[in-house]
Order: C-alpha cells, then structure tokens, then sequence
C-alpha cells in the first residue's frame, strides 16, 4: 500500500446558490444594486421636500403674520374714514334736498316776507317750518293785543285759506303767551 495518503472528504463542498434568491446571479445583482442607488436618491428627494415643506412654513407664517397686520391696519382706516364717509352722505343728501328744492322754484324769500309783514314788533318768532301752502309757527308774545292783531292779520288776508292752533299757553311767570299754528295758503300766490 502506498505510503501516502490522500485526505478523502465525505462532505460535499457547499455552493453558493446563484444570485438572489435562487434567480439568476445576473437579474438579482441588477436589482439589488438598482434599489440601493435609486432608494438613495429617492430618500434624498424626500427628505428635501420635507425640508423645503418645513422651511417653506415659516415663510407662509410670516406672510399670514404680515397681512394679518395690514388687514388690522386696514379695517382701523377704514373705521377712522367710516365716520368722513357718514358725514358725505349726510351732505349729498342735504345738496340733493336742496336741489330739490331750488328745481321746485317755490319763492322761499317771498314767503318769508309775507310773514315777517304780519308779526307785529312785540312778538318773537321761535320756530318757522314753511312748505309750498303751509307754514308753522311757534311764537311768543308779551302783549295779547299784539296776538290780536297777529290773528286779525292773518284772518283778513285772502292768500291764508285756514289756520290751526295746535298748541297756546299763558306763561304766568314770564308773563307771555306762547303758541303754535299752522297756516295754510293757497298754492303759488
């Protein structure tokens, strides 16, 4: 017998399965490498966008902070011109009445110095409201004949169709007499 041995092994050698999984080496080390590279650059872009979204609040709640201040700034404007835009209407609306008025070509003067002819110098005129065919008057007067004559005046002149007390008083501690009425004339005389 020969004098050299050779080592006989029982065990059979373990191969390597080829590629991933039992598929071909090639397809599954381009798919594994294909997820590494590309899982890189996706988990990259992700994590930008989530970066770029974080930042990106901090912008929109500076922007939202800043208009929220020129809304606030805005509505005290407008609060303090509320007022001024109050005050022009009132005045359009006084022009228009007055236009109104002057379209309607009433002799305001004329009136006035129809009435002013029948007050005798005793009696003083508190209020006046005088319309196209009424006039109201609320007067006082110290003297009743000067009241008398006032009356007389008015009853005998044919442009006044009625007149109408609506209220009269004695005034014991002032010692006159206040009343209101309100005459009635024909139209544009």
């Amino acid at each position: 017998m020969p004098e050299e041995y050779k080592d006989i092994n029982f065990v059979p050698e373990k191969k390597p399965k080829p590629g991933i999984a039992g598929v071909g080496d090639n397809l599954g080390q381009r798919i594994f490498q294909w997820t590494i590279k590309t899982g890189k650059i996706i988990i990259m872009i992700v994590e930008f966008l989530v970066l770029a979204i974080f930042f990106s609040r901090f912008k929109l709640n500076q922007d939202l902070i800043k208009l929220k201040k020129d809304i606030d700034f805005s509505a005290q404007v407008l609060n303090v011109y509320q007022k001024d835009e109050t005050n022009l209407r009132n005045a359009q609306q006084k022009i228009e009445k007055i236009k109104a008025i002057d379209n309607s070509k009433f002799d305001w003067e004329k009136q006035i110095s129809f009435i002013q002819s029948k007050v005798p110098e005793l009696m003083n005129i508190e209020t006046l409201s005088i319309n196209k065919t009424t006039t109201e008057i609320s007067a006082k007067v110290k003297d009743a004949s000067s009241f008398g004559v006032f009356v007389r005046e008015l009853v005998n002149d044919p442009v006044i169709t009625s007149i109408t007390f609506s209220s009269s008083r004695y005034n014991t501690e002032e010692k006159e007499y206040e009343f209101s009425m309100d005459i009635t004339m024909k139209g544009d005389e």
